[in-house]
């Protein structure tokens, strides 16, 4: 139970670099109580397993290495949509559910919502969807009622290079960064064609 002056996070964890860069954040940087909290988003994509395996080694790595913090887990499935939406409309949906629960289960209000972002998809979102954020604290507000919703606090916005060399080889390996993975032989491997896997090869290659 938080004290009375002890700050409430809530982090959106997909497994990615860069959710696990504000997860190891806020574990080493912060006194929070820290809830990380990752969406198994089932959609034609079909990154959900990929994603999921990460999220769930980096919590039991970042609890071994740094310190204790709650960890959850829902499911939204659209495999049978045609579109899914937006990922961080949904995410901001989401977040105002978890946070209601957490309100329910121990009385406490979560004081703050982290997602975490890097310059490259930051700069992308403002040439390509530069109106989303009203959308976003639009639907963090709505899934939150009848409570006021946390805030929205962004994080100092770094080049992805930055967050990935601030992670420990270990850590870093564990990240799932791919889009549309390629299902081969049962497993799953990065398809090497999305933005993300371009931007992180070009990223491997300057480590």
């Amino acid at each position: 139970m938080a004290s009375p002056k002890t700050q409430i996070s809530l982090l959106m964890f997909s497994g990615g670099i860069d959710s696990t860069y504000a997860l190891k954040e806020l574990l080493i940087k912060t006194n929070d109580v820290v809830l990380a909290h990752h969406i198994h988003m089932v959609n034609s994509e079909k990154r959900f397993r990929a994603e999921a395996k990460a999220a769930r080694e980096i919590v039991a790595y970042c609890r071994s290495n740094f310190r204790q913090f709650s960890y959850s887990e829902s499911l939204i499935d659209r495999s049978r949509l045609k579109t899914a939406g937006y990922d961080v409309i949904t995410i901001a949906g989401e977040a105002g559910v978890v946070a209601n629960n957490f309100l329910f289960e121990t009385g406490q209000p979560v004081d703050r919502l982290i997602i975490g972002t890097n310059q490259e998809e930051e700069d992308a979102e403002a040439r390509d969807v530069p109106d989303r954020l009203p959308h976003f604290l639009a639907a963090l507000a709505a899934s939150s009622y009848p409570n006021p919703p946390p805030r929205f606090e962004t994080p100092e916005i770094k080049p992805k290079a930055h967050l990935v060399k601030e992670l420990e080889n270990e850590l870093r390996s564990m990240c799932w960064t791919c889009r549309r993975p390629v299902e081969s032989d049962g497993s799953l491997r990065e398809c090497r064609e999305c933005k993300t896997c371009k931007l992180m090869t070009e990223i491997r290659q300057n480590l």
